[in-house]
């Protein structure tokens, strides 16, 4: 049998254990407050009003959300919600495994790992659609002067994901209006910038819809100027390492990575060129995610920015590693290490809980509970809406069922002593800090009932998902 042939069995088998695995883990998890959020977003609002008064506050493009409104009016149920992130990983993968030109360890293993296998295939974000695109960007991008329209759709759908996203499609377009200025043919130019003066136009309208307006409750996420060389260095460190560790270790992390990335530039990108661009591409997803909001989840784009510049950058003969093994080695063992985080946060999701939120609903639901006047308090209280047809909180003022980033959009501690509904749901982030209301529930003699969850990641628990509901219930 003849190499290629062999290869490409690998491939389907390998990719037939991805599907199985995503697909058996999607299953069986519980959706969370993040999932329900842009759930709720899309369920409430036409285009317009999440475009006009929704994102600005959510800080989000608007791609995943009009995914989610189409599919609602499709009448796609929540139920179903692990399928979209199932989809996208399986592009991904599939793509990943049949078009790129890694070697095949690397393809074998790759796929496997936390990020693309788990966190962006089982738990369904806005960050599921970055691999994806990514791999259709990269399988595209040799072809990108001979279709520049279909470049340019791909750079705008990338954009349409995430702040980080958007970066690397504007670098990725300066750079390709670069090389076009070197082209000849005139027509080729002229569609080549056509289609980037439709990119320009959708990132400036982006830029407008997503403007952070005053009343914003979430407006101290953002610290643009507090970035310092250390933390982006623990960022970076953070995405291919642990998630924690004290500063010996997270010092002796950051300088391996540094030696990660210069050993790359140095031996993987054989031009001044693409070792500026793949510097470009990586170092300033790196900085936003410093300067922005930065969780477990958020840190996969450090590893997919990663892989697609070596993915458009390098040539097959370079990505053999021939001149530098340790950097292949390395690069190999960093990917083991994330196939376990897979193992293990999928063990723990499949038999555990990931939320306590269904089971919760559940509870208000065979209770009769919607009956009475019901207040949600905290942020990962949305996660019960999606199972209701319509908003079930008293204490949320716009009368929608989705979180509102906005301040005073939801009642105060004030405002809930004063007028006690018969139902009260807890997130468990914010119970310890209402001691005042707890305290007169336990006076009054409301029932108790917690409900467990947890949101595991890279293999340990990073927060809970629990639930406690106080009721009158007889």
């Amino acid at each position: 049998m003849k190499r290629a042939n062999k290869a490409t069995i690998t491939n389907i088998i390998i990719f037939i254990f991805f599907i199985l695995g995503v697909l058996i883990l999607g299953l069986h998890h519980e959706p969370w407050a993040d999932e329900a959020q842009s759930w709720l977003i899309a369920r409430d609002n036409s285009y317009l009003e999440i475009v006009r008064d929704v994102l600005k506050y959510e800080g989000h493009p608007l791609l995943w959300y009009f995914i989610l409104r189409t599919l609602i009016l499709m009448h796609f149920p929540y139920d179903w919600l692990f399928i979209i992130p199932f989809a996208c990983a399986c592009i991904g993968a599939g793509l990943f495994l049949f078009k790129s030109k890694f070697p095949m360890i690397i393809k074998i293993i790759f796929p496997f790992t936390y990020y693309i296998f788990y966190q962006y295939g089982v738990v369904a974000r806005s960050y599921s659609l970055v691999f994806p695109i990514l791999a259709l960007i990269a399988v595209s991008y040799k072809y990108r002067f001979k279709r520049p329209f279909l470049y340019s759709l791909l750079l705008i759908l990338n954009a349409g994901i995430s702040a980080q996203t958007f970066v690397i499609s504007f670098i990725l377009l300066c750079f390709y209006l670069f090389e076009a200025l070197k082209l000849k043919t005139k027509i080729k130019k002229i569609k080549i910038f056509s289609g980037s003066l439709i990119v320009l136009g959708y990132m400036f309208l982006t830029a407008l819809y997503l403007k952070t307006p005053l009343d914003c409750s979430a407006r101290h996420y953002i610290h643009f100027d507090y970035i310092n060389v250390m933390r982006i260095l623990y960022t970076t460190a953070k995405s291919w390492f642990n998630l924690s560790g004290d500063f010996v270790g997270r010092s002796l992390y950051s300088i391996t990575i540094i030696i990660f990335y210069t050993a790359t530039v140095k031996y993987l990108c054989s031009t001044t060129y693409k070792k500026i661009l793949f510097l470009a591409l990586n170092f300033s997803v790196i900085i936003i995610l410093t300067s922005l909001y930065c969780c477990a989840w958020h840190c996969g784009l450090v590893i997919l920015t990663y892989m697609f510049s070596l993915w458009i950058l390098c040539t097959k003969n370079e990505l053999k590693f021939d001149k530098n093994k340790l950097c292949y080695i390395f690069m190999c063992i960093l990917f083991f290490i994330q196939v376990f985080w897979s193992i293990k946060s999928g063990a723990d999701d499949y038999l555990g809980k990931y939320s306590g939120a269904a089971e919760a609903a559940g509870f208000i639901k065979n209770n009769n509970l919607t009956r009475g006047k019901i207040y949600g308090l905290g942020f990962k209280s949305v996660a019960l809406q999606p199972y209701f047809p319509e908003n079930i909180y008293g204490n949320y003022k716009s009368g929608k069922a989705y979180w509102q980033w906005k301040e005073n959009a939801q009642y105060s501690d004030m405002e809930i002593l004063n007028n006690l509904p018969e139902t009260l749901v807890f997130s468990k982030e914010i119970i310890n800090s209402k001691d005042n209301i707890i305290k007169l529930l336990t006076e009054k003699q409301y029932k108790k009932f917690d409900f467990k969850g947890s949101m595991f990641a890279k293999g340990y628990i990073i927060e809970d998902n629990s639930y406690t509901i106080f009721t009158k219930l007889k």
